[in-house]
């Protein structure tokens, strides 16, 4: 009995110990989840709203992709928070995981990504962020033992591209009457932008169908799907299968998308379905 009183009280520490970080991480990406939705500039005015004449200068591919995602009249929203499920990999090889997931998306100041990887017995709890100009990804065993921690630099320019590629998505109305972003028609159905943020040159390439659907839209995004393991600049995009009017607007709501997009590389490491979406 006395050698098995130090082993409980260890893993009772343990235990306590856990949890305790689990509440500090918990409390840390609320705090971040407030900022993302509460933050200025507020919800949408009434007299911010979308009209054709806002994107008439654009490329016509563009013009038909906003007119197409954004009735006439909307509110130019902000920002938005979408329900989420689906699944994800890590590797090609790897067997795919069920998600369910949370997001805040913020554009131009960021998002918090929550979620719930795989099924019992191995499920992970935890966050993918970008806040301030700083990335990170947390998870943890039932939340409880960590498993990824990831920040630093790299990470955080990996994650201002995903941030510049999911508001294009879907809280296109960002875009709208912008005078810091350039765009160029790149083919009948196509276009691309150039958008500078927090110093990385951001470069979107957008495919549309006939009506203005988006097909697909890719990106150089900073990662280390590489060979040796080693950040760099590699192609990254999604692949649009299906679209829902959520929230006021058409956007993407069943996608696919993965590295090394276009190529015969490509790695498609993650599907999702869009269940919700609500917009300021």
């Amino acid at each position: 009995m006395k050698s098995i009183l130090p082993i409980v009280l260890v893993c009772s520490a343990l235990a306590v110990l856990g949890l305790l970080v689990l509440q500090i991480s918990y409390r840390f990406f609320t705090g971040r989840v407030v900022a993302m939705w509460s933050s200025d500039p507020g919800r949408a005015s009434e007299r911010d709203r979308f009209s054709r004449a806002l994107v008439q200068g654009l490329p016509e591919p563009a013009v038909r992709f906003f007119t197409h995602a954004v009735p006439e009249g909307s509110p130019l929203y902000s920002r938005g928070v979408f329900t989420i499920r689906g699944a994800v990999r890590v590797t090609p090889k790897a067997q795919w995981s069920a998600l369910n997931a949370r997001e805040v998306l913020n554009p131009g100041r960021g998002f918090v990504w929550t979620a719930r990887v795989g099924r019992f017995p191995l499920v992970l709890n935890g966050a993918d962020c970008y806040f301030r100009g700083r990335g990170m990804v947390r998870f943890s065993l039932f939340g409880l033992l960590p498993v990824i921690r990831q920040s630093g630099a790299d990470v955080s320019r990996s994650s201002l591209g995903r941030l510049a590629l999911e508001s294009f998505l879907w809280v296109p109305t960002v875009f709208v009457g912008r005078d810091d972003i350039a765009w160029v028609q790149t083919g009948e159905d196509s276009f691309a932008l150039r958008w500078v943020q927090e110093g990385e040159d951001i470069r979107l390439r957008v495919h549309v169908d006939g009506g203005g659907a988006v097909e697909s839209l890719w990106l150089d995004r900073y990662g280390n799907q590489t060979d040796d393991g080693r950040f760099d600049y590699i192609p990254f995009g999604v692949r649009v299968h299906e679209e829902g009017f959520l929230g006021g607007m058409r956007i993407p709501v069943r996608l696919s998308a993965g590295w090394w997009f276009g190529t015969e590389r490509y790695f498609e490491s993650v599907r999702i379905e869009v269940r919700n979406a609500e917009f300021r």
